[in-house]
Formats: structure tokens, C-alpha cells, sequence
């Protein structure tokens, strides 16, 4: 082998390794749980790091738009927000959503690390 082939297959195996890290270091860091009880859609971050959760749909229907109702999370405790659609949860915090829908079936979250669908009987 040359030493310019050398240098290529090292490049090529250094970007191969990076990748897998950052690969590796999203799937660890974002997990979500999801419950449904009495109406209500709770979310809660099992990963390893914080989750922004960005928005929450239902059934794929627009009309069905879940709505936040309270949220666990410290954050939008100290600055007293329950509304909206965005919650940033640290490890172990809940968020709750209310399904205007008779019957929720799929619910697709959206983060900043990817998206979660979940299926309920």
C-alpha cells in the first residue's frame, strides 16, 4: 500500500468512528415513555439528558391537536407556563397532554432528538 492510500483508509476510519459516536450518543440520550389515562397523554423523559419536546400530534388529524395541560418539568414550574406545546424535560420529568380526540390510537411526538410514535389499544 502507498502512503497515500494509508492516509485515506486512516481518514476514512477516524470519520466512520465519529459518526457511530454521535450515532450512538442520540440514541442513548433521548427516550420517552408514553401513558395514557382518563384523556390525557403523559410523556415522560427515561433518557439520559434533557428532551425539548416540540410538538405532539394525534392520529395524524389536525382537529385532534393535543393541548399541554400541566407539566412536571422545573422548568415551566419557575417560569409558571402549562400552555403551549413545547416542554423541556430533564431525566425523570413529565409532561401531560389532553387529547380533544374521542380515541387516541397514535400519538407522534417531535424533539430535538428525533421523533417518538406510540400506539395505544
Amino acid at each position: 500500500m502507498t502512503d497515500r492510500s494509508m492516509i485515506g483508509w486512516s481518514l476514512l476510519i477516524v470519520a466512520s468512528v465519529i459518526v457511530l459516536a454521535l450515532i450512538m450518543d442520540n440514541r442513548n440520550s433521548g427516550r420517552l415513555d408514553a401513558q395514557l389515562l382518563l384523556g390525557l397523554l403523559f410523556l415522560r423523559n427515561v433518557g439520559t439528558g434533557p428532551i425539548t419536546i416540540t410538538e405532539v400530534t394525534a392520529n395524524n388529524r389536525q382537529e385532534c391537536k393535543p393541548k399541554k395541560s400541566y407539566s412536571y418539568a422545573e422548568q415551566d414550574r419557575l417560569e409558571g407556563k402549562p400552555a403551549g406545546q413545547k416542554a423541556i424535560l430533564q431525566v425523570g420529568e413529565v409532561v401531560s397532554y389532553a387529547i380533544p380526540c374521542a380515541h387516541l390510537v397514535r400519538a407522534t411526538v417531535l424533539t430535538n432528538v428525533g421523533s417518538f410514535e406510540f400506539m395505544f389499544d
